[in-house]
């Protein structure tokens, strides 16, 4: 799940990590619906401020059925990310720098 706005997103910000110094967020089990065992919360993202095709960090928590809270911290290169769609944004990246992502291969490993 993710906030359609900024002025929202600092609930899910604190569900994965401290944000702007708010504590946590403790948030007590949920009961999720048959059939859905985990629910993932996108917290706050960050770039290297000097290299911004650099490393990228994302905070997540998620909810687990059976099992509780769990908090990550998942930091990607963004060499890795596939290239925006044209129609939402422009790529600042290089032209040719980026591997696009083969849609269309159905072998594992894709």
């Amino acid at each position: 799940m993710f906030a359609r706005g900024h002025d929202v997103g600092g609930y899910f910000y604190r569900l994965s990590d401290t944000y702007e110094g708010a504590p946590a967020e403790h948030v007590e089990d949920l009961v999720l619906p048959p059939g859905i065992s985990d629910v993932w919360f996108r917290g706050r993202a960050s770039r290297d401020r000097e290299d911004r095709q650099g490393l990228s960090s994302v905070w997540l928590a998620r909810f687990q059925a059976g099992v509780g809270w769990h908090r990550y911290v998942v930091s990607m290169e963004e060499q890795q990310l596939p290239s925006p769609s044209r129609g939402i944004a422009d790529d600042s990246a290089p032209e040719g720098w980026r591997q696009p992502k083969g849609r269309s291969d159905t072998s594992a490993g894709n």
